[in-house]
């Protein structure tokens, strides 16, 4: 029944992500797709990242994350979930430094092979970090240094966001934090 319960919820967030891309309607900085690299510094596992982003407000950019750590890692592992990202400080010509706080959905797979009480197969996590991204056109390189809070961990990941149809409207938004 847990098994099934797990699949509509994995559907579910597809399902999300999916959607999540056609509200270019309601965003003010654009919406974009992207791929991310993950390394855990603690277990030593690799992961890799999908990644749906879209500017709501202002200073406010909304990411739906689906985070997978193979089997080959000590940890097999599924985040779903979501982020906060809030444009802070430009820092020089079009990098920008930002803060973010993520919450995921966990799914462990191989929780039964640890001894700790906190390893189930379902758990909540939460993150919170500090990102670095160059605005180039509708191409955004990003890293992200994070913090685990339930797992005490530290995370880093890098990857790049395409921006659908934002030909230069995110160096633009870069340049209106600049100015306010």
């Amino acid at each position: 029944m847990k098994r099934i319960l797990d699949l509509k919820l994995i559907r579910f967030a597809i399902v999300f992500v999916l959607l999540f891309f056609p509200i270019k309607a309601y965003t003010l900085g654009g919406y974009g797709g992207g791929i991310s690299g993950i390394y855990n510094f603690q277990s030593s596992g690799i992961g890799i990242g999908l990644r749906g982003d879209a500017s709501v407000f202002r200073r406010l950019t909304v990411v739906a994350l689906i985070d997978y750590y193979p089997a080959f890692n000590t940890y097999n592992e599924l985040y779903i979930g979501g982020e906060i990202i809030v444009p802070a400080i430009p820092i020089w010509q079009n990098w920008m430094i930002y803060p973010m706080a993520a919450g995921y959905y966990q799914m462990f797979f191989n929780h039964a092979s640890f001894d700790s009480e906190q390893a189930k197969f379902s758990n909540l996590t939460y993150e919170a970090g500090i990102g670095l991204a160059v605005s180039n056109g509708a191409f955004r390189p990003f890293a992200e240094a994070r913090y685990s809070i339930k797992w005490n961990e530290y995370i880093v990941r890098a990857g790049l966001i395409m921006y659908f149809g934002q030909k230069d409207k995110l160096h633009q938004r870069y340049q209106y934090y600049r100015k306010s």
